[in-house]
């Protein structure tokens, strides 16, 4: 059904994808008030540090199925530029994803959902998802045959 060369530009975006979720929550960057909002710490990381393999390698599958599927509906919508892909990618993104865990913030977070804490927890983490799913609309792009 898909030709090779789908698989190498998901396994491309994937990377893209779970690359930009490394820089996303580095020290750098968001891990910082990440950690603050859910309520942890560096060392709370570090006290579990057996279980961050295991951890690392599921976030690397779930980005895997993340990237197939944008590349389906790349695919399937013949998208010719760099802004198309683009524009599929945010509307993917804030179609399922923010609206998703936009829910999840005024239905299941712990604190009222106009509390400072999971608003920002909100805030970084669809700001990753857009992120994320920007730079494998971009790997996409180009690897694209």
């Amino acid at each position: 059904m898909f030709p090779t060369q789908f698989f190498v530009s998901v396994l491309v975006a994937t990377l893209a994808g779970y690359t930009a979720g490394m820089l996303w929550f580095s020290a750098r960057l968001f891990m910082n008030p990440w950690l603050k909002a859910l309520g942890k710490t560096e060392a709370d990381l570090s006290a579990n540090k057996k279980e961050v393999p295991r951890i690392m390698f599921y976030g690397f599958l779930n980005t895997a199925a993340t990237a197939f599927a944008l590349g389906v509906i790349l695919e399937l919508v013949s998208t010719p530029t760099l802004l198309a892909y683009l524009q599929v990618a945010f509307f993917v993104c804030f179609s399922f994803v923010v609206t998703t865990k936009f829910n999840d913030l005024i239905y299941a977070s712990r604190e009222p959902h106009w509390s400072r804490q999971p608003q920002i927890l909100f805030l970084v983490n669809v700001g990753y998802y857009v992120f994320s799913f920007t730079a494998m609309a971009l790997a996409f792009w180009l690897v694209r045959p």
